[in-house]
């Protein structure tokens, strides 16, 4: 979740599309830094009759935005159930994550959020062309906001967004694009992610209308997740 590790690799295929997400889960995600800690669970809605209710007691719950254009929704705990995982399919090649985990014993919620704002600071000075970090703001307090360009969903090491690879397309054009908050609240740290990709690959002057889509989406989920969670009482180690 803080961005810690990434890779770039070269595109073979002109365009980059979803996976099926449980299978991905299933296959890869039982190894290295995130073990399953137990069966990825997977909903659809073929009717579009979802009401967009999600919870992971006692850590948190919301309403997702547009519930009515969710395709699915998979869950996935990992690491003795400190890692949690929750991914939401739309139409139109975009998803929406929110992920938790546990903020290590003897760092305050505050302390957690500017070590993350930092690790990213640093990505964004390695990859320049991938990574841009922006001051924000929400209920939640201490925000930490990021913007990747061409991030790939199917990874070797973990799952988007607890891992991360950064393809490199030899058309400089934007084939992928993802928006993160990151929080933090009592022991957890939350991140919020929407990622979108574009089977016609977008231009730069086409990228900041995609910035701002993604990131109302992301605000939305945000909001929901605070007002929702603010309710709960701050979980105990």
């Amino acid at each position: 979740m803080n961005l810690l590790r990434y890779s770039v690799r070269k595109a073979r295929l002109p365009t980059a599309l979803f996976a099926t997400f449980l299978l991905m889960l299933v296959q890869a995600f039982v190894a290295n830094a995130f073990e399953l800690s137990s069966k990825p669970i997977e909903h659809s809605w073929p009717a579009h009759d979802w009401d967009g209710k999600h919870s992971f007691p006692p850590v948190y719950c919301l309403n997702f935005p547009t519930p009515q254009n969710a395709v699915s929704l998979t869950d996935a705990i990992f690491n003795k159930n400190s890692v949690s995982l929750a991914r939401v399919a739309y139409q139109n090649n975009t998803a929406l994550y929110i992920a938790t985990s546990v903020i290590p014993e003897g760092r305050s919620s505050e302390e957690d959020v500017a070590k993350t704002k930092e690790s990213n600071n640093s990505n964004a000075l390695r990859a320049p062309n991938y990574f841009k970090v922006l001051d924000s703001t929400s209920p939640f307090g201490s925000t930490v906001g990021v913007v990747i360009r061409n991030p790939a969903e199917r990874t070797q090491d973990g799952p988007f967004p607890l891992s991360l690879n950064l393809t490199q397309y030899p058309d400089k054009l934007l084939h992928s694009l993802s928006v993160h908050r990151l929080v933090a609240r009592g022991p957890d740290r939350f991140e919020i992610v929407a990622l979108r990709f574009f089977p016609k690959p977008l231009a730069s002057d086409d990228e900041q209308a995609e910035v701002d889509s993604l990131t109302d989406l992301v605000n939305a989920t945000l909001e929901s997740t605070y007002t929702c969670t603010s309710l709960l009482p701050i979980r105990a180690r």
